[in-house]
């Protein structure tokens, strides 16, 4: 016969075991295990599915392959004996592995953590390294008299491969959450109260596997070396295409003398040499050597050691033709005078650049026809650059709103102010603006007005815009 005492106890463990197996830790993980990696347990660390810890660290980068070493450049002189030249270049070295990054530091939870769990990550695996590029094959320099005595010639001048990238990494494996759903239960007992107890349900997420490294790129391979033909007799020297000068430096007078050898492509160079030679197969053939000298004249009235930092760039062209290349921050007023194979260039002014655009409102007198609106030049440079105006003329076209509500305005006239409504003393510019035609009813005294003055401004090749504006009423 059971007893009342047995009957209880019973339902009791009855009441217990589906909390006890969603609640226990070695349940859960056997079921996580088999989920996130795939694997049997005895494969898998022990410290990875449990709670808190610190993300993993992620893998080094692997180091870039070293690039190739060029072939050397070779000159010869050809009368048809053999030669045999190897200018190949070498090939770049392979890009290193990506190190693998570390797994996530697991921990176990505490069992009275009252939130909701997010567990570390796993580290980045490494990026693989870049490949080095192949080295470029030599050129090879020939000067020859006869055509013929070039099949004589053997040259291997290849480029080298580039080197492989280095494969990715690894990342590290995040932590696993025993169980995605845990439950925590306290008991509470007031004073004088009944003991209840108190459920709640927290949640656990799954700390993410690091990613994989990037693979490393793939070396470029070097390029075949290019034979040059130059015929016996001919002063081939070392040309000098451009120069670049101080701007400081002229003062007295430089001359720069530029040259540039002249060469013509063809194709088929292995069909002139060797049948077994490699190379590139376009091959050059020399014409003739272009020169040109170079004067350079400082006119300006500036002190030439303000722009002691800026630089004038000078290039000849395969058409003989020389490009200038002016500093950015100086304005230069130039003349350039060119003959045959001399070029003059001379400096008439210098402005730096930050002068141009330091014009100031000066006074706004005067009403109807006789409104004028003047400007000063602070840099005092006016005699030097060319000044433009541009003018948007605005009136408040509501008395009842504020002044400097600048949506009130309307636009009476917006263009170019012409050269007969400017007048100028020195560095001082008087704008007439009733002589524009903005109808007399918005020139009237007591008139709200709104001023937007664009100053164009130029020397040369060179311009810049300065806005002023000046809100007010009319006198």
């Amino acid at each position: 016969m059971v007893t009342d005492s047995f009957k209880l106890g019973f339902a009791v463990c009855l009441w217990l075991i589906p909390s006890l197996i969603a609640t226990s830790p070695q349940f859960a993980l056997q079921a996580a295990i088999s989920k996130k990696l795939d694997s049997s347990p005895s494969d898998i660390p022990s410290n990875l599915y449990s709670y808190q810890g610190q993300h993993g660290h992620s893998g080094r980068d692997g180091r870039s392959g070293r690039d190739g070493r060029s072939g050397v450049d070779k000159t010869i002189t050809i009368d048809g004996s053999a030669v045999d030249l190897n200018l190949s270049g070498t090939d770049g070295e392979d890009g290193e592995r990506g190190g693998i990054a570390s797994d996530a530091r697991c921990y176990r939870l505490d069992r009275d953590y009252k939130s909701d769990i997010r567990l570390p990550n796993g580290g980045r695996g490494g990026d693989g390294g870049n490949g080095g590029n192949g080295g470029n094959g030599g050129s090879l320099t020939v000067f020859y008299d006869r055509l013929e005595d070039l099949k004589q010639v053997y040259v291997l001048s290849t480029g080298g491969y580039g080197g492989r990238g280095g494969t990715e990494g690894r990342g590290g494996r995040g932590c696993v959450c025993p169980s995605k759903i845990f439950n925590n239960y306290s008991y509470h007992q007031p004073d004088r109260g009944e003991r209840y107890q108190e459920h709640q349900r927290y949640y656990c997420h799954d700390g993410r596997d690091g990613s994989w490294g990037r693979v490393g790129r793939d070396g470029a391979d070097g390029k075949p070396g290019t034979l040059y033909l130059v015929k016996k007799g001919i002063d081939l020297r070392p040309e000098k295409l451009t120069e670049t000068i101080n701007l400081s430096s002229i003062e007295g007078g430089k001359t720069i003398n530029l040259s540039n050898n002249i060469w013509q492509s063809h194709r088929g160079a292995t069909s002139l040499l060797n049948p077994s030679s490699i190379l590139a197969d376009t091959y050059q053939e020399y014409i003739e050597r272009l020169s040109r000298k170079v004067s350079l004249n400082w006119q300006g009235s500036r002190v030439i050691s303000d722009f002691e930092d800026e630089l004038i760039a000078l290039e000849l062209t395969e058409k003989n033709e020389l490009l200038i290349t002016y500093p950015e921050k100086v304005w230069l007023d130039t003349t350039v005078t060119t003959t045959d194979s001399n070029t003059l260039l001379t400096i008439n002014h210098a402005i730096g650049e930050s002068e141009t655009t330091r014009l100031a409102r000066g006074l706004v007198s005067g009403n109807r026809s006789n409104l004028v609106f003047s400007a000063i030049d602070l840099a005092q440079k006016s005699d030097i650059i060319n000044t433009q105006f541009k003018i948007k003329y605005r009136t408040n076209s509501d008395r009842f709103t504020s002044k400097r509500d600048s949506l009130s305005y309307k636009t009476r006239y917006e263009g170019i102010i012409p050269t007969t409504a400017i007048g100028k003393n020195n560095q001082h510019f008087v704008l007439n603006l009733g002589q524009l035609p903005i109808d007399s009813k918005y020139l009237l005294p007591g008139t709200a007005i709104e001023v937007e003055l664009t100053v164009i401004r130029s020397l040369g090749d060179n311009s810049a815009e300065q806005k002023i504006y000046w809100q007010g009423e009319i006198d």
